[in-house]
C-alpha cells in the first residue's frame, strides 16, 4: 500500500509546479505560448480557459509534451490559444485526472541566456555559492553579483546564518527551486540592492515550499525581465 501511496505521489502532477507556460509573442488575436514540462513524465495539453476550474475549450490536437532533462536548459513547445486565455489544461500521459497551470506573460529569452554564460549546461561552483549534488550553499559573509542568478529547478538553495547578498546593476534572483534561508536573531541573512537597481528575489513554481527565517530584503524592486 505504501508502495502505491508512493507510485501515485511520482505520477501526479502538481499544477503550475509541473507545467510552465510563458507568453513569447502576440497576434491576429492570438496569444503565442512556450510551454516546457517540468514532470518526470510526459504530459498532454488538451485545453485552454479564462478560469481556473475544469470548464474549458478543448484543443483539436492535444500537445504532447515531453519532460525536460533535470539541471538541463528547458525546451519548450509552440502553441497558439485565444488572447483572453489565463489557463492552461493537462494530463499526464495516459492518466485521466486533469490539471491546471496559469499562463505567465514573461517572455522566454532568445539565443544565450544569462544563466547559460554564467554556468553552462548545470550549475557549478563559484565565487558566489557552492553546489555539491543538489545542494547549493550560500555561506556566511558578503556576497555581491552584477549578473543575474538564476538557479534551475532540481535543486536546494541554502542561505547560511551570515550570508549576504547584494545585487547591483540590474541583476536579479531567480529560483525554480525552493530556497532556505536559515538565518538567526543575532546572526540574519540579508538580500539587498546597494545602488537600488535589483530586479528582486524571486522563487517560482519550486515544487515545495521554500522556508525563510530571521532574514531581511532591502531595496529589491520587482522583477522585470523579458517583457
Amino acid at each position: 500500500l505504501e508502495r502505491a501511496r508512493s507510485i501515485h505521489l511520482l505520477i501526479a502532477a502538481q499544477g503550475e509546479n509541473s507545467v510552465i507556460a510563458r507568453i513569447q509573442d502576440r497576434g491576429n488575436g492570438d496569444l503565442l505560448l512556450k510551454v516546457s514540462n517540468t514532470h518526470p513524465f510526459p504530459i498532454e495539453v488538451i485545453g485552454y480557459g479564462r478560469k481556473p476550474d475544469k470548464s474549458h475549450q478543448d484543443l483539436s490536437s492535444p500537445l504532447f509534451v515531453f519532460s525536460n532533462p533535470q539541471h538541463q536548459p528547458p525546451t519548450y513547445a509552440d502553441l497558439a490559444v485565444p488572447d483572453k486565455t489565463k489557463y492552461l489544461f493537462y494530463r499526464v500521459a495516459g492518466i485521466d485526472s486533469i490539471y491546471t497551470a496559469a499562463i505567465v506573460d514573461w517572455q522566454i529569452p532568445t539565443g544565450v541566456t544569462q544563466r547559460q554564460m554564467m554556468f553552462g549546461d548545470s550549475l557549478k561552483s563559484n565565487e558566489l555559492f557552492e553546489v555539491s549534488g543538489n545542494n547549493i550553499l550560500f555561506k556566511k559573509g558578503f556576497h555581491v553579483s552584477q549578473n543575474d542568478i538564476t538557479i534551475p529547478a532540481g535543486y536546494q538553495v541554502f542561505f547560511e546564518a551570515g550570508a549576504s547578498l547584494d545585487l547591483q546593476k540590474e541583476a536579479a534572483f531567480i529560483s525554480l527551486s525552493p530556497v532556505f534561508m536559515l538565518g538567526t536573531e543575532d546572526n540574519p541573512v540579508q538580500v539587498f540592492s546597494s545602488d537600488d537597481t535589483a530586479n528582486g528575489f524571486t522563487v517560482i513554481q519550486a515544487g515545495e515550499p521554500s522556508r525563510i527565517e530571521y532574514t531581511r530584503f532591502d531595496k529589491l524592486n520587482t522583477l522585470n525581465k523579458g517583457g
